[in-house]
């Protein structure tokens, strides 16, 4: 009788130090989440703040305060890595710290595949490392993502920004494809007026 007494207590033991066990792990997780999601939204508010600007030079330690706290959410909470690396890339890619983005920005569309700003981003990104490095490879996925964002819906912004990849490569006809589209679309945003000023510089250099 006292033999089943002890296992009973030992049992009733284990059961509780199981539970306790459990609850710690528990509440340990719930922190490290919440700790992520304040994270993930300073860095929100953070871009946010710094695109309203309008100037992303004068923004600089606004981002630098992005790339962090998106990388601390990142690492405290699994879940929120898409949208974290989303916003660390951004803030890579608005530092001029072009393959640190695309490095980022790679992981995060694995994460979210699909992602129309993701995949606008890691285009942009590519055609930044482009402009610095004149690497084939790098105008050529740059050029491959931008379609890609196209086809999914990509409006003025995404057209100008292919067009600009195509003249810098000096394919002048590939690039007046994408400007004429802004023009059906959008003749008189912002995107079409830059547009009409690039081709307007052409004429004067070819004067």
């Amino acid at each position: 009788m006292r033999g089943k007494t002890l296992a009973v207590i030992f049992i009733s033991i284990f059961a509780l130090a199981g539970a306790i066990a459990g609850f710690v792990y528990f509440m340990h997780q719930s922190g490290l989440r919440a700790r992520s999601n304040i994270a993930l939204q300073e860095a929100r508010e953070n871009l946010e703040t710094a695109r309203a600007s309008g100037d992303w030079t004068r923004s600089r330690n606004l981002l630098v305060k992005v790339q962090l706290s998106a990388s601390e959410a990142a690492g405290l909470w699994e879940s929120n890595s898409g949208e974290a690396f989303t916003l660390e890339g951004e803030a890579y890619l608005r530092l001029t710290k072009y393959r640190d983005a695309i490095n980022i920005l790679e992981r995060a569309s694995q994460l979210l595949p699909g992602d129309a700003n993701v995949t606008r981003l890691t285009a942009e990104s590519y055609h930044r490392t482009y402009l610095t490095g004149r690497k084939a490879a790098d105008a050529g996925r740059a050029a491959d993502l931008y379609e890609i964002a196209i086809q999914s819906g990509g409006g003025a912004d995404v057209l100008l920004l292919a067009g600009k990849l195509q003249e810098a490569m000096g394919r002048r006809a590939d690039a007046d494809r994408y400007f004429d589209k802004i023009e059906q679309i959008a003749p008189n945003s912002r995107e079409a007026e830059e547009t009409r000023n690039l081709r307007a510089t052409r004429r004067e250099e070819t004067k």
